[in-house]
């Protein structure tokens, strides 16, 4: 019935022996009573376009029925996770708006230490996989984004160390700041 584009991928590899170019389109197809998806790889080698190979399997319902944000028949996981990527900007809020109102010393780098999460905690919402990225940071503590409308939204929430820091120390921070200015 159709057949949709969704996806493309252009490689290009240089080496001593030539450049080789293949080009990967991925496919969703729409048949009467099924779905399939897929994708053909496009060589070529030596100037001549060839298919290099090529992979479909059928699929439930098509793409964006599979991966759409619904919370139905989703685990305790899913919940717990939507409820980090809320709370934790929340609290990073909170700790900032603290942070503007208090009288300290270098306020706009607690500021900016504070609207910053570090170690983000990636989660894909179609199929539950959780992916750890030590070494990043996010802007308020959370992301969700999706790069396609035929693929799963991803939810990121990431440990507010700045927000937590500021609001541990923020006594010891006041008094220092009232001692220096008495």
């Amino acid at each position: 019935m159709s057949v949709e584009v969704i996806g493309r991928n252009v490689f290009t590899n240089t080496s001593p022996q030539g450049t080789i170019r293949t080009t990967n389109l991925s496919y969703q197809i729409h048949f009467a009573d099924s779905w399939a998806a897929g994708n053909v790889a496009v060589g070529h080698p030596a100037g001549a376009m060839s298919v290099l190979g090529s992979h479909f399997q059928p699929i439930a319902d098509s793409l964006e029925t599979l991966n759409r944000f619904t919370f139905t028949g989703k685990s305790i996981i899913h919940y717990l996770v939507f409820a980090a990527c809320i709370a934790v900007p929340a609290f990073i809020l909170v700790a900032l708006v603290v942070c503007i109102r208090s009288r300290i010393r270098r306020k706009w780098l607690w500021i900016i230490f504070i609207l910053l999460g570090f170690v983000q905690f990636r989660f894909d919402w179609a199929t539950g996989h959780f992916e750890i990225q030590p070494i990043s940071f996010a802007l308020f503590g959370a992301s969700a984004f999706r790069p396609s409308p035929y693929a799963p939204w991803i939810l990121g929430f990431a440990i507010p160390v700045g927000a937590i820091i500021f609001l541990v120390s923020r006594r010891r921070l006041l008094l220092g700041d009232a001692t220096q200015e008495a």
